[in-house]
């Protein structure tokens, strides 16, 4: 199984060079370098990371096609990949719309913005000055001076169905979010394979990747409870309540989203059983985890991508989970 490593951004460099070092020796595959606005700028953390390791890739994810020009996002990837190459992905995504409107930024139409934004980036990346006025991308003859080494994989962080047939339809994979159960990314995935039968591809030759929100200890409670607190956050979010109607899961979201707005997380977190939390993440000892894990491998995930929760203590003790595997 190939694991992957989320990093939140939220700490200190230095640390996440240190625990990307030590995410190595564990045998973990890659880390996912996730990008949220006023947080640390996920292209940047990269380079540190792969300049401090010898074998992990590293993937910015997801960056918006709102937030940066095209010939932006080429310079950047083309940059990690020479490099280290053969370490680098990209992944595009619509980003917050929250934190995107408070850049003063209206999303709009991100269907057509990915779809012009793959075919300008492959265009760059290939040596072409391509013409664009589109959407999302206007390009006037601009080009890159120097080339990547290697084709960069793109893949697409996608909810909705559209979004979800278009990383099958044009992308290299498709990156799935946090906080979903099987039975909903089993659901994501037939969109996922639907958009690559319409380009005549085959789904088994996409890269398919899933945060898995993980919590480790060695007390098997603390770790259920960890997780019962970042799904409540997560739960008060109307973009993942879908994937718990789909689910079939009792859970008064109203409530817990109330709750959330007042801040009364104790309140939000009564929401959220036991029976939920092991629907929707991974907890519990090392053994424990590693042994659930392997269900993500049944659904369809190529990259499981662990998205550790917890004390500083037990997000390390989550590297244990690779060293058996």
């Amino acid at each position: 199984m190939r694991l992957g490593l989320c990093f939140d951004g939220m700490r200190p460099l230095r640390e996440m060079v240190e625990l990307a070092r030590a995410a190595e020796a564990a045998g973990i595959h890659s880390i996912w370098m996730a990008e949220h606005m006023g947080y640390r700028e996920a292209v940047g953390t990269c380079m540190a990371l792969l300049a401090a390791t010898q074998r992990l890739a590293t993937i910015p994810v997801a960056v918006s096609p709102y937030a940066r020009h095209v010939l932006i996002h080429a310079m950047a990837g083309a940059t990690l990949a020479e490099a280290a190459p053969g370490r680098v992905q990209w992944c595009l995504g619509m980003g917050n719309p929250m934190a995107l409107g408070e850049m003063g930024i209206e999303p709009r139409r991100p269907v057509a913005a990915h779809r012009e934004y793959i075919s300008a980036l492959r265009a760059l990346w290939t040596g072409e000055a391509p013409q664009r006025t589109g959407e999302a991308v206007t390009l006037r003859g601009a080009r890159m001076n120097f080339n990547p080494p290697g084709p960069i994989p793109i893949l697409i962080a996608a909810m909705g169905p559209k979004m979800l047939e278009l990383a099958g339809e044009i992308a290299d994979g498709a990156v799935l979010s946090a906080g979903l159960s099987h039975a909903f990314m089993k659901h994501s995935l037939a969109a996922v394979a639907a958009g690559a039968r319409r380009s005549g591809r085959r789904f088994e030759e996409l890269d398919i990747v899933g945060f898995v929100i993980t919590a480790v200890s060695t007390d098997r409670a603390e770790a259920v409870e960890a997780a019962r607190g970042i799904l409540a956050y997560l739960f008060r979010s109307k973009l993942i309540a879908e994937n718990i109607r789909f689910t079939g899961t009792r859970i008064d979201l109203e409530a817990l989203a109330d709750a959330a707005s007042r801040r009364d997380w104790d309140a939000a977190r009564g929401h959220v059983t036991d029976e939920i939390v092991h629907a929707y993440a991974v907890a519990g000892t090392p053994d424990e985890c590693r042994r659930r894990l392997g269900d993500y491998l049944d659904v369809g995930l190529t990259t499981p991508v662990l998205l550790t929760v917890g004390e500083d203590r037990n997000r390390r003790l989550a590297l244990e989970i690779a060293r058996g595997m």
